[in-house]
């Protein structure tokens, strides 16, 4: 009876390997293709900020060295229940700073939405771009999204990357992390025809998106929820590696694990509210854009989780009839998943060294997901 259950588990574990297979196979061969840049959108740079005085002048410094015209980007930092001089210094930066002070609704989703309604009746503007308070964009960020919007699309997402790599184990880990999800995934599910997934920062959204429905994100992980929401309207954002955000990353594991937390117990909320309804509408309307998103997002475990599961099914498996089973080749499977997003991004050799630590994270990542907020809780800086 054990070893009939281990084999089912192993079956079954095939879907989520499976697609990752699919996926990984697809992002090695993508040639993403770059589109002439544009400067023809004005856009409005939303910061949503939150005690972030260290890093939001910076982040306003870097958004207004773009190559772009002055006249047609505008940054708008929103100083979000703020208790210290983060207003203060995006405008010394030369931000616009609206205050917002509303303790009963905090977060970045609420920030973004209440801003998202002021904006509305403004009409001095073309196009939305999210940044995190925490961010560095590179010189032709504008013009690249602008050349993706002008081929059509009304949504965009950026490729995200980590600005400080190197400052400590947690942070070139994070890199890692970050190629996988940010950029072999994101070739890869565009390359098959799915969508680019939304990731909170370095997102654009046609004005037509923004004051249509409004904001709909929402939750602890609001860019997945807004994501969703705009599949469900027949939007499909589209991936632009050639417009680049970095974001800094947490350098201490206590950090991280604040961070990671709150990611998985957003995730975890929104699979429970949003997974059978999307499911429901890919089905009805037979939409496989919106299935995979709700399959391979909400349904499938992450990747830390479905290790764990590998390597539990094998042991299992093992006891019960002194083989593995198929444990070994899913695991094979998901190596090379890391593997080829460090190829997809040049990662340096040092980082490749770093796929050794993979039981050590996946237990780590395995105990974050005990910790589970129930309100948004700021990254300690």
């Amino acid at each position: 009876m054990i070893a009939g259950a281990a084999r089912a588990a192993q079956r079954a574990l095939w879907l989520p390997v499976g697609y990752l297979a699919v996926v990984t196979v697809a992002g090695l061969r993508a040639k993403p293709r770059t589109p002439r840049a544009s400067t023809r959108f004005r856009f409005v740079a939303l910061v949503a900020a939150h005690d972030e005085e260290g890093s939001v002048g910076a982040t306003v410094a870097s958004l207004l060295a773009t190559k772009y015209p002055v006249e047609r980007r505008r940054v708008i930092v929103v100083a979000d229940n703020c208790s210290d001089a983060t207003a203060e210094r995006a405008e010394a930066a030369g931000a616009e700073t609206w205050i917002r002070d509303d303790p009963a609704a905090r977060g970045k989703g609420p920030a973004l939405r209440w801003a998202a309604e002021r904006l509305a009746v403004d009409e001095e503007w073309d196009a939305l771009v999210v940044v995190d308070a925490d961010t560095l964009v590179e010189p032709s960020f504008f013009r690249a999204l602008a050349g993706r919007l002008r081929e059509g699309a009304d949504a965009v997402q950026a490729e995200y990357r980590v600005a400080n790599p190197d400052d400590s184990l947690v942070t070139r880990l994070a890199q890692v992390s970050f190629s996988i999800q940010s950029a072999l995934r994101q070739r890869g599910r565009t390359a098959l025809g799915g969508a680019a997934k939304l990731q909170g920062n370095g997102m654009a959204f046609s004005r037509p998106v923004v004051t249509g429905d409004g904001w709909a994100g929402q939750g602890l992980t609001e860019d997945v929820d807004m994501w969703l929401s705009l599949l469900e309207r027949g939007v499909r954002p589209r991936f632009a590696p050639e417009a680049v955000v970095a974001g800094v990353m947490p350098a201490t594991s206590e950090a991280a694990r604040v961070q990671r937390a709150r990611w998985e117990a957003g995730r975890t909320q929104l699979a429970r509210r949003r997974l059978v309804p999307a499911l429901r509408t890919a089905l009805r309307r037979r939409d496989p854009v919106l299935l995979e998103a709700a399959v391979s997002e909400l349904a499938f475990p992450p990747l830390s989780t479905l290790a764990a599961l590998v390597a539990a099914t094998g042991a299992v498996h093992r006891v019960a009839t002194g083989r593995t089973g198929s444990a070994p080749a899913q695991a094979g499977v998901l190596a090379a998943h890391a593997v080829a997003a460090l190829a997809v991004t040049k990662a340096p050799r040092s980082s490749y060294a770093l796929l050794a630590l993979a039981p050590l994270v996946i237990g780590w990542k395995l105990l974050v997901k005990l910790r589970r907020p129930d309100a948004w809780e700021r990254t300690p800086r």
